[in-house]
This record gives structure tokens, C-alpha cells and sequence, in this order.
């Protein structure tokens, strides 16, 4: 089979790499983190790693004897080179050790085709004056590179922005309309003695009592559990006294709360 050749592809290290899948199962796991399909320039080489993915994905077996029927089934087994073939990739790889390394080896030819594929189509576009399809070649190749070149240090899934926007988000409850989300965990933060702790209780006291706050209603009250635990005693009590249940006891504590109309207070002389 002749093997193709350029800067831009390493059939060497997709033979390399298949081999590797091919005889060892745990293999696959770590280069499917890293290769697509795409990713491949060998056509023989792209049917192979499908077959392979088909089988690890339907959790049967990967060899030369499942690949081969799996290439069978589809009429495209003497396409891809036959058993033949199939039995060199094996034998040409002596180890499956350095698969990963041969992976990123695939990888980072395959960002150099699409980078060299979308730099040609750019100057294209400049040459016609067609400058509304340069600009979006121009960020689509951006993309590439930013993405990848990311993607190398960080095991992560990355989206653009343009992807972000269309997909379908959840919408976000609020417990205070576009200021306090109802998930999640939100945290004040500032300077010492800039009014922290008094923002904080004026927050519980607009979700107990539904008075608006910072400008913003409350979706609806809620029952509250307002824990001062840096501040003193008299200093929280003077404020919100009226608004009060205190908690003296932790063996009736899910009594006094469920029955809370508005936000319990239970303050210490320090630090949790």
C-alpha cells in the first residue's frame, strides 16, 4: 500500500497507533481522549479506526478477527488492504507503550491540515474581495489554533463562543430576579469593614420578607437561616430583632426552622 507523504501526514503514526489498538484494549481508551475519525488522512486508516470504535463502544472484543468481520460486514475489507494488512499493522508494532506519544504525533498533523486548509481558502476570499467570508475563515482559523493549542493542556471539553451561543442552555431560576441565581453558591466578597456582613443580612432580609433589594424583587419569600458567626452578638440583634427567631437549642432546630415565617439568626462572639 503506498503510504502518503508530506509535512501534513504521519501515516507511519497512524499505523503506529492503530497497531497499538489492535493489540492492546486499554489502548483505546486513552487515544479516543485524543484522535476523532477526522483526524486520520489515511482512508484504509479512518475505516479501521471505526471498525475498532464500533467494537470498544458495543464492548466486544478488539482483534485482527473481529476487526477483520466487523470490515467484512460493511463490504470493505479488500478496500482497506484485507487480514493482510490488518496482520502488518500488528507486526510493525512491537509496543503498545508509546501509542499516546504516536496519537499526539496524528493530532497535531491533523490541526496543521485543517490550519493549512483554512489559510488557503482565507487568501482565496481576499483574492475574490469576498471580505465577509475572509473574516469568518479568518476566526474559524483563529479557533483552530487557540482551541487545540488549549485542548493540549487542559483535559477538557472546549466549545467556541459561536456554539455556546446556539446551543440550549437552561434557563436560570432566580431566588432575586437577574441578581441572585437559585443554584449554585454566591459569595460577597471585599474589603474588611466595608459593610459585608450588613449586605449580607439586608439579602436575607429582602428573601424573608420579600422587599426588594439593590433595586431587585424577590421571585417569592422563602424561610431563612442567617448565620453571623464573626460578628457580635448585640450588633446583628440590634438591627433585625424584629425579624427574629433565636435558635437555643440544636435538638429542636428543624422544629423552629420549618416553622420560621421569615429568617432565623443564631450569631457566636467568633470565628466558626
Amino acid at each position: 500500500m503506498e503510504k502518503l507523504q508530506g509535512n501534513l501526514v504521519s501515516q507511519e503514526a497512524e499505523e503506529a497507533v492503530i497497531g497499538a489498538m489492535l493489540l492492546s484494549h486499554e489502548v483505546i481508551s486513552d487515544v479516543v481522549e485524543i484522535l476523532t475519525v477526522e483526524d486520520f488522512a489515511t482512508p484504509q486508516l479512518k475505516e479501521i479506526f471505526v471498525a475498532i470504535i464500533n467494537l470498544f463502544e458495543e464492548n466486544k472484543p478488539v482483534d485482527i478477527i473481529t476487526v477483520s468481520e466487523k470490515l467484512r460486514e460493511k463490504g470493505i475489507l479488500d478496500a482497506v488492504g484485507g487480514s493482510e494488512y490488518l496482520t502488518n499493522l500488528i507486526i510493525n508494532t512491537p509496543t503498545t507503550a508509546n501509542a499516546t506519544y504516536y496519537a499526539k504525533i496524528v493530532k497535531e498533523k491533523s490541526i496543521s491540515r485543517k490550519a493549512t486548509k483554512k489559510t488557503k481558502e482565507l487568501l482565496a476570499a481576499f483574492e475574490k474581495g469576498e471580505l465577509q467570508k475572509a473574516q469568518q475563515l479568518l476566526t474559524e482559523l483563529n479557533n483552530i489554533n487557540t482551541l487545540e493549542a488549549f485542548k493540549k493542556e487542559k483535559d477538557i471539553e472546549l466549545i467556541t463562543a459561536a456554539d455556546l451561543i446556539n446551543s440550549n442552555l437552561p434557563i436560570t431560576e432566580y431566588l432575586i430576579d437577574g441578581l441572585l441565581p437559585k443554584e449554585g453558591v454566591t459569595l460577597i466578597q471585599g474589603d474588611e469593614k466595608i459593610g459585608k456582613s450588613w449586605l449580607a443580612l439586608n439579602l436575607a432580609l429582602s428573601l424573608s420578607t420579600g422587599y426588594p433589594f439593590l433595586g431587585h424583587k424577590p421571585t417569592k419569600t422563602y424561610n431563612i437561616l442567617y448565620l453571623a458567626l464573626e460578628d457580635q452578638k448585640a450588633g446583628s440583634e440590634s438591627f433585625s430583632l424584629s425579624h427574629t427567631t433565636i435558635i437555643s437549642g440544636w435538638t429542636t432546630f428543624v422544629e423552629h426552622f420549618n416553622s420560621c415565617p421569615s429568617f432565623t439568626n443564631t450569631t457566636s462572639t467568633g470565628p466558626m
